[in-house]
């Protein structure tokens, strides 16, 4: 732990000393951030916020095409994979719950519209115009209350003048990527875009026991928008987009517990190493690129459809914006639970004592959701010399029909563990909220932001196979003040120092997927207050971008899914954990050292503890939140003369330290630390606007997990794996 710190030290010292021996004369300076973080346009160094953002230009440049790579280069910020959704974790806060029923504490929002199903999440993310990721509670601003933070989507609008964009990617396991979009004036009030990807390969992972592939990518998504202005100062956009994935998910490493030869528990080493079987006898897997199942292939079905309508009336020094939104999801997701090539039959001593065989059919777990959501928000804002503000009002309307079943069942002396649940889950939710700025002088500002949620849901389960005539009708109520205070001085013209308190909370949530009788019932409510001293700085005449922020977090209630057992059978039930104290540290520094050269770094550091009644959790350290986390990326610019262009030479690269995956902390689902190497080769004709690149991710093939999860009753680990080292070529246009 200590080596990646000295080596963050040397290289941050680097940077100064790089810096101070700068020529005076030097023109190089750093391009302007634009962020809409506080619902208005901002320079991001005068936004008293943590904010990681990337514009269009360093999305095209550094070949981002899903989440992981753009937050691997966000400090203390990940993102996972539970397998059934993905998952982002923020200063160590994560939805820990493999269910579709339950939101997030980390808010995902495209152009303003939050997202609540998280299997629809990532289905939309091309074409984009800035990435905007807020760390800490989001509490007074925006649509849901969030504890951890939110991630921010903003799409290319159409625009006064013609552009047009394409690009395809050939990789690794015959990739195919083509994105594109075209936009521009259709008249003098009317412009529109429309924007297409299609993402195709035949997969990483080979099942060595069917002899097909597994974690295959087969998706497209498009979106189209008109903007008209009915008015000098009244303007309408439109969005429809929709998605088709058609995946195949990759296979679960298993990692057994028992000692082959007795049957008893395995150490940690041994487990780790893969020395050791499941309950069946069965021996681990866990090559990375290797998957070990009776299923010839796992499908993940998402069909993602929506919508919103934007108007925006300019009333000379106030704006009022409505922004109602539509979205539906349609999922279909299957994995092998048992993560091995059950069926098999036993007489193994573990369960049944030896007396009587133990019969493991396929353990074919599968998901399904019908979800359909209404947003509506209206805010109007206004400023003055002294005063930025704004308020308004946000509902949220959201209907999920989940079908989750086993297929067959379990039968054993054990009863039947296997079991569907079907449930309706209706969640209504509105807010009022207001924050405004306040300039007390040239250098001392002050914030201060409230908000009031009220939310109701309702849940109806049942069909479960152990209780045929199960039928569990569960509520809940919430209401809840929201704030966020602050001061910020400028000591400089390029500096900013700011304090800040601000507080969240995420409502309680139900156990939906796989809810037995008595395990359906709610956890309650979450919540989590910040107190963070923020940097935001230009140094060296506009070469160098140092921000930092340090904070503690008082985080009460957190939510998670863990394994019960009721009536002598095992299931899982949603719960309140306990509490943790977490501080935390995170530094983003970029620097122009000369014309033709870019580099930046980031690097995170975090300490929390759970405090809980629970043995389980207490004193664990929180889950898939390293204690250090380094990114960083480097750019040079060589003319090309001869070609009349220029050749960008760039790296990038992301260290997450050694950390449990799981909140109860088994040390056997540990990742160790590992580093992810990317580099890239660019050609591109000096008006920029055609380019051919070359490129290799994780150079050093690692092998690591995203998730994992644990099912003792049958002695095993399984976990999600990274993607492996991938290379290709990519050829494009951009005019705009």
């Amino acid at each position: 732990m200590n080596y990646p710190a000295k080596i963050f030290q040397k290289v941050v010292l680097g940077l100064f000393l790089l810096n101070s021996f700068l020529p005076a004369n030097a023109q190089s300076v750093l391009e302007e951030i634009v962020v809409t973080a506080q619902k208005r346009e901002q320079n991001l160094q005068d936004v008293p916020v943590a904010i990681t953002a990337y514009s269009r230009e360093a999305i095209q440049a550094l070949g981002f095409h899903d989440p992981h790579d753009i937050f691997s280069q966000a400090p203390n910020v990940t993102f996972n994979d539970e397998g059934t959704i993905p998952q982002f974790n923020v200063r160590g806060i994560q939805l820990f719950d493999f269910g579709d029923g339950n939101e997030p504490p980390i808010g995902f929002y495209v152009d303003e519209v939050y997202f609540g199903t998280i299997a629809g999440q990532t289905a939309g993310i091309f074409d984009l115009e800035r990435v905007e990721v807020l760390r800490g509670p989001q509490g007074t601003l925006y649509g849901r209350n969030t504890t951890g933070g939110l991630v921010h989507f903003i799409t290319r609008k159409p625009s006064e003048q013609f552009e047009a964009s394409a690009s395809f990617q050939y990789g690794s396991y015959d990739q195919r990527i083509f994105e594109g979009g075209i936009g521009g004036p259709i008249s003098d009030r009317v412009r529109a875009r429309v924007a297409l990807k299609y993402h195709e390969d035949d997969g990483w992972q080979d099942n060595d026991f069917t002899g097909t592939n597994f974690a295959v990518t087969d998706s497209l998504a498009g979106r189209a928008m008109i903007d008209i202005d009915l008015s000098d100062n009244f303007n309408v956009l439109f969005n429809i987009h929709g998605g088709d994935i058609d995946n195949v998910t990759q296979g679960y490493g298993m990692m057994g517990l028992l000692d082959p030869n007795t049957f008893g528990p395995c150490s940690a080493d041994a487990a780790r190493a893969g020395n050791c079987v499941n309950a069946v006898g069965l021996p681990s897997t866990l090559d990375m690129k290797k998957s070990n199942t009776e299923r010839s292939t796992l499908v993940e079905d998402i069909d993602t459809a929506g919508g919103y309508i934007k108007l925006t009336w300019n009333m000379g020094e106030m704006e009022l914006v409505s922004i109602t939104g539509y979205e539906t999801v349609e999922k279909f997701f299957q994995e092998d639970a048992d993560a091995s090539t059950a069926p098999v039959t036993s007489s193994l001593n573990i369960v049944t004592g030896g007396a009587v065989p133990l019969d493991i059919p396929d353990f074919l777990a599968q998901y399904t959701v019908d979800a359909e959501q209404i947003t509506q928000e209206v805010r109007l804002s206004g400023s003055s010399d002294k005063t930025d503000w704004v308020a308004g009002f946000f509902y949220y309307n959201d209907d999920k029909d989940q079908l989750d079943f086993n297929n067959p069942p379990i039968a054993a002396i054990l009863g039947t563990v296997g079991f569907d649940n079907e449930s309706l889950l209706e969640s209504e939710s509105w807010a009022v909220f207001a924050q405004g700025d306040y300039n007390l002088t040239d250098q001392w500002g002050i914030t201060a932001g409230i908000r009031y949620t009220e939310e109701t849901k309702d849940l109806v389960i049942s069909d479960d196979r152990q209780n045929p005539a199960f039928t569990d009708n569960e509520s809940l109520d919430a209401d809840k003040v929201t704030f966020k205070g602050g001061i910020n001085w400028r000591p400089a013209e390029d500096t900013l120092i700011y304090a800040s308190i601000a507080r969240g909370f995420k409502s309680g949530a139900f156990k939906t997927t796989f809810a037995t009788p008595g395990l359906a019932a709610p956890a309650a409510e979450e919540e989590l207050t910040n107190y963070e001293l923020g940097l935001k700085s230009e140094l060296l005449n506009g070469k160098m971008r140092l921000n930092a922020a340090l904070f503690y977090s008082d985080y009460k209630d957190f939510q998670v899914q863990t394994v019960t057992t009721v009536n002598g059978v095992p299931g899982s039930i949603l719960t309140n954990a306990g509490d943790a104290d977490i501080v935390g540290f995170e530094l983003e520094t970029v620097i122009v050292p000369a014309e033709n050269i870019e580099l930046m770094l980031g690097a995170g550091w975090i300490d929390g503890e759970v405090d809980s009644d629970n043995p389980l959790f207490d004193n664990n350290e929180l889950a898939l939140a390293p204690e250090i986390s380094l990114n960083g990326m480097g750019n040079i610019t060589l003319p090309f003369d001869q070609a009349g262009g220029n050749v960008i030479l760039s790296s990038s690269f992301s260290y997450l330290d050694k950390h449990f995956i799981t909140p109860e902390n088994r040390d056997t689902i540990v990742q160790d630390s590992y580093v992810l190497w990317n580099a890239r080769l660019r050609f591109e004709t000096r008006s920029g606007h055609y380019f051919i690149e070359g490129f290799v991710d994780n150079i050093l093939d690692e092998e690591y997990a995203t998730g994992a999860f644990s099912v003792g009753d049958f002695a095993y680990n399984a976990f999600i794996w990274g993607k492996p080292r991938w290379a290709g070529v990519r050829v494009g246009f951009d005019y705009n």
